[in-house]
């Protein structure tokens, strides 16, 4: 049945929501959204729960009753706790306190005004408890009745049998499918219902009835999750030909079996005794000295995976063989002068280099294989326990250096160094171009560092690994180094960056998410101090020297969301330019980060101060104005006005005020009373209608603010 899969669906997509903390945090918050908040939380957090219901067309309705007076509702998935709070089902919901409840048929639409003709539902709710278990309102999901039941009338065996689901706790049915055999199933269900408060006595069982003069097995099983009892009735006649049916089909089919297994066993011991055949045969060529061999074994079982791995290593010997054998034709063209050793040897090097290259690049080789390869290349250093390390070099600006060929000159002078000093070093770039070093002298990475900058003029970062106690630990080794080189970017960890130590720092923080958001309200009105002065804390050297490097990944992250992309929309020919803000990889320093950071608001602020983006100045706020003067009768805000004109919040205050000379309110204020003097001097209305025709629920208010606009009451300003 699907039953199962169904409950499964919406449970998921309950947990789904309700899982999703940063949405849940946003909901609870007791304040006034700014609309940029609420533009970003349409378009993310929003999103993602919608796309719950979205993804799994099962679900028909997806819907959170909301306590939080401070939030709007957002048709069709946040509402107000007002609509379902007055029935009788919200007490029983919050009883299960965070618990699952179920409704087997549920008939009625909370909101009246989206009543979906009157199709019944198998609707789960759960109470949402944010914080410390705190009633923040209620999540409904629902799935139409037929989708959720809709195979159970395919698992009826006859004309006579029918399933139903029964409530214990309501002593009553909540589902039945068709009773074919009775013409009022409402009297038969009556029967049923009976029968099963009677008889049911445990979570399983079966017991036999007679509904309708009909005798009736009824086999019931309780389902947890839905709270309901599950009961298939069936005729005994019909029950009594399955069993007699699956007797004959059970040993029919047991024959049928064995023989086919005894095929099957005899087919595959075949094949695979002849691949043995062929894999030994050949393992013995090979003992004999014969390299160049075929072996015609292939599949993705164990011994096609024997014979994968046994043509790799031959033909890895093939290649070593070739390599010597060149050697050997090189030496025996004419005298074994310096210069044909050289060659030979720049050979032998580059054969390793090409070897270790494969060691570190590849993640899937097995000890076996790294062991092989390294006992053939004979690295020195790594005949005693050693470290890896990688060397990034700058510019004297500071800047990293990027061209390979300064790399390769960088490397040649490295072996160079070695050699003369007599050093146990051995070096290679890989594949990035960067100079790595395996050496069990650390010193001599201190010495090799200042060398560089006393000759080349270069400043060298060295990422060092822990040690490499096992040789076939090498890769892990490099990827180590690697993650160490990662702090050069945070001032006040040296040049040489030792894995051992910053792998220790700190993981526990909390990116500062406030501090960002200020800053992207800051930027909209302008305040550049406050900006550098936040940005300042964000990127203190004491604050971030002590984390693991990534809180600077997510913090970097998290600005180039909230603030980058935000701010993008004003300037998206200039994308290309600022994309390198996504990453700290792309920087040489945080320092230089933080530069072009400030670079890209410095840039927003002055457009915004110009008023140069045909979306942003005086234009926009007489857009603002007139959307004003025709909807002041309504229930308006600031943020719902600057939404209209799709500009931040702060921002719209800020070139309102400009524009106009007074805020928002004050002008709202100005409107309201100049319409209500009309409306009091060529009417009749009440002074209780006139407040409503212009935006005020609240007749009191409404004089008040009269009042205080005009001197006088509307009564005294009427006469």
């Amino acid at each position: 049945m699907n039953i199962d899969r169904n409950i499964e669906i919406l449970e998921r997509a309950a947990q789904s929501v309700i899982g999703n903390m940063k949405f849940i945090k946003f909901l609870s918050e007791k304040k006034e959204y700014p609309i940029g908040e609420i533009l970003d939380f349409k378009s993310g957090l929003l999103r993602e729960v919608q796309n719950i219901q979205n993804l799994n067309p099962d679900i028909n309705r997806l819907r959170i009753f909301l306590d939080n007076p401070y939030f709007m509702q957002m048709t069709p998935t946040i509402y107000s706790e007002i609509y379902i709070k007055e029935d009788p089902i919200w007490e029983d919901i919050v009883a299960r306190e965070g618990r699952t409840y179920w409704v087997m048929n549920q008939e009625k639409e909370f909101i009246s005004s989206l009543d979906d003709e009157g199709e019944s539902s198998v609707t789960l709710y759960r109470e949402i408890r944010y914080p410390a278990n705190k009633h923040l309102g209620i999540l409904e999901v629902a799935m139409n009745q037929k989708t959720f039941f809709g195979k159970l009338d395919d698992y009826q065996e006859d004309k006579q049998s029918f399933f139903c689901f029964y409530s214990a706790e309501k002593r009553a049915i909540d589902y039945s499918t068709d009773i074919k055999f009775a013409e009022d199933s409402s009297t038969i269900l009556k029967t049923v219902e009976n029968e099963l408060n009677n008889r049911i006595t445990a979570d399983k069982g079966h017991f036999f009835a007679d509904i309708d003069d009909v005798n009736m097995l009824v086999v019931y099983d309780y389902v947890e999750k839905i709270n309901n009892y599950i009961c298939y009735f069936k005729t005994t006649s019909t029950y009594v030909q399955q069993i007699q049916s699956t007797s004959r089909m059970i040993i029919v089919m047991g024959f049928a079996v064995f023989a086919l297994l005894v095929v099957i066993s005899y087919y595959i011991t075949t094949i695979i005794l002849k691949k043995m055949k062929i894999i030994l045969a050949t393992m013995r060529k090979v003992e004999q000295g014969a390299i160049n061999i075929d072996l015609p074994v292939m599949g993705k079982d164990e011994i096609g995976e024997i014979a994968f791995h046994m043509r790799k290593m031959v033909g890895r010997i093939n290649g070593l063989v070739n390599t010597l054998d060149e050697m050997e034709r090189e030496l025996q063209k004419g005298d074994n002068t310096e210069e044909k050793i050289r060659e030979v040897n720049e050979l032998i090097y580059q054969f390793r280099i090409h070897e270790l290259n494969y060691i570190l690049l590849n993640d899937n080789l097995s000890e076996m294989e790294i062991k092989k390869i390294l006992d053939i290349i004979k690295i020195e250093p790594l005949q005693k326990e050693s470290k890896l390390a990688v060397c990034l070099a700058y510019h004297e600006t500071g800047k990293e250096i990027r061209d390979p060929d300064i790399y390769a000159h960088l490397k040649d002078y490295t072996q160079k160094y070695i050699q003369d000093n007599g050093l146990s070093v051995f070096c290679l770039l890989d594949i990035e171009k960067h100079l790595v070093l395996i050496t069990n002298e650390e010193r001599a990475l201190n010495e090799l560092a200042d060398s560089i900058e006393k000759d080349l003029g270069y400043e060298v970062v060295i990422g060092v690994s822990d040690e490499i106690k096992k040789v076939t630990n090498i890769r892990r080794a490099y990827i180590n180094a690697y993650e160490a080189l990662r702090y050069r970017v945070v001032p006040g960890h040296g040049n040489i960056l030792f894995y051992s130590e910053l792998c220790r720092l700190s993981d526990e923080f909390s990116v500062p998410e406030e501090d960002i958001r200020k800053v992207q309200h800051l930027v909209a009105i302008n305040d550049i101090k406050k900006v550098e002065e936040i940005l300042g804390d964000i990127f203190d050297q004491k604050n971030i020297g002590k984390f693991n490097i990534s809180y600077i990944d997510e913090v970097v992250e998290f600005i180039y969301r909230d603030i980058v992309q935000y701010y993008m929309q004003y300037i998206p020919h200039k994308a290309d330019e600022y994309a390198n803000l996504e990453s700290i990889e792309n920087f040489s320093s945080v320092d230089e980060y933080v530069q072009e950071l400030k670079r890209f608001i410095d840039e927003i602020c002055t457009l915004f101060k110009a008023g140069a983006n045909g979306r942003i100045g005086m234009d926009v706020i007489d857009t603002a104005i007139l959307y004003i003067n025709e909807n002041y009768h309504k229930d308006l805000t600031m943020a719902m006005v600057a939404n209209h004109v799709s500009l931040n919040y702060h921002y719209f205050s800020t070139l309102f005020n400009e524009r106009t000379g007074i805020s928002f309110v004050d002008y709202l204020k100005r409107i309201r009373v100049e319409k209500a003097k009309e409306l009091l001097k060529t009417t009749n209305m009440k002074v209780q209608e006139v407040a409503v025709n212009v935006g005020y629920d609240n007749p009191k208010y409404f004089a008040k603010v009269f009042k205080k606009m005009t001197g006088v009451s509307p009564q005294e300003f009427r006469r």
